[in-house]
């Protein structure tokens, strides 16, 4: 998201909400690291954050833990961090 002007009585909250997602992320990436390899994570398009590349065999696990990390996440700090696990040929 890119601002150019801001109204001064919103500033605050844009401050606050930046600190909260830099601490979700910082979480989120802590965390997902417990599950996989974080060198497999690539950039995500609009829909999702995130796609994590996953052998096929561990698709449904890393599923399942992906999930239970994004509503730890919503739950926790208020933000919702998506990813799609995307089966890489193994």
């Amino acid at each position: 998201m890119t601002v150019y002007s801001v109204k001064p009585e919103l500033e605050p909250a844009l401050i606050q909400f930046g600190r909260v997602l830099r601490r979700a992320s910082i979480f989120f990436l802590k965390s997902l690291g417990d599950i996989v390899d974080v060198t497999c994570l690539r950039e995500g398009d609009e829909e999702y954050d995130y796609f994590l590349e996953v052998a096929a065999d561990q698709l449904d696990v890393v599923s399942q833990r992906v999930a239970e990390l994004e509503r730890t996440i919503q739950e926790q700090f208020g933000i919702e961090i998506t990813v799609m696990p995307r089966v890489i040929p193994t």
